[in-house]
């Protein structure tokens, strides 16, 4: 009886078709992209922390609004805000679009990349 019973079991379980899944892809489409990211924002906002210690002068025109409101602490939260928006957009992009997601993301990590290489060039240029 036993035995009649676990073999009905097992039918039963081989006979149950699986439920679709609706979240078939990864959570983050980027991760290694994002660190990238993450990095040189991160790096971005050390570097124009030195340079105004320095010294030097914001020139975008929309982080020295916030920095003349809120100073350095605002700074911090507009970059993060940027970061933010920039991993969203990129995940909203990405799953429609893998190669163009993949595209906005590194065109973020080169930009951002740019001007952390251009503020190495100022601090060793002025202040080393």
């Amino acid at each position: 009886m036993l035995n009649r019973m676990s073999r009905l079991t097992v039918d039963a379980v081989r006979h149950v078709q699986p439920r679709p899944r609706r979240f078939t892809q990864p959570a983050l489409l980027f991760p290694y992209e994002y660190l990238m990211f993450v990095a040189v924002s991160a790096m971005d906002v050390v570097l124009t922390w030195t340079i105004l210690e320095a010294g030097g002068r914001e020139v975008n025109p929309l982080a020295k609004l916030v920095l003349d409101c809120h100073g350095m602490h605002g700074v911090l939260a507009y970059k993060f805000a940027i970061v933010t928006l920039v991993v969203v957009l990129c995940e909203l992009i990405g799953r429609v679009s893998h190669f163009k997601g993949r595209a906005v993301v590194w065109f973020a990590v080169l930009a951002t990349g740019s001007v952390v290489g251009w503020s190495l060039l100022l601090l060793v240029k002025h202040v080393l």
